[in-house]
């Protein structure tokens, strides 16, 4: 899908428009609190890959519970990941559960399932 999504953030009542080129995720950011976590943080370090880790960096950047469009144009001008380094990046996190495929709600009626992701500050059961 490529276009236009609308989004309202319960909780912070926030509304924005996000868009989306074909085959690009969507985020949704899941923090275990609104600031570092050492623990997790500790051990995304011991577990991923300098590459993963540093994508792990990235997604923990942005707002908890925030939804937007990962941007491989982005990742590479704000930080050392390259075409080639991004990829295996991405999916070491999907592998490890850092980021899940799932339906991202959009507001209180509409869910959004189209190569969409959860990113979890802690890897998902």
């Amino acid at each position: 899908m490529s276009g236009k999504i609308s989004v309202y953030e319960r909780g912070t009542g926030k509304q924005y428009s996000i868009t989306i080129a074909a085959n690009q995720k969507v985020i949704q950011i899941n923090r275990v609190k609104n600031y570092i976590n050492f623990e997790a943080n500790y051990k995304a370090m011991t577990a991923l890959s300098s590459n993963a880790y540093v994508l792990y960096m990235y997604l923990l950047m942005h707002d908890n519970r925030r939804i937007w469009a990962l941007s491989s144009k982005d990742v590479y001008a704000k930080t050392a990941l390259t075409e080639k380094t991004y990829p295996k990046a991405v999916a070491e996190l999907i592998d490890k559960n850092y980021l899940v495929r799932g339906d991202i709600q959009l507001d209180a009626y509409t869910k959004f399932s189209d190569n969409s992701y959860q990113f979890y500050e802690l890897p998902a059961c």
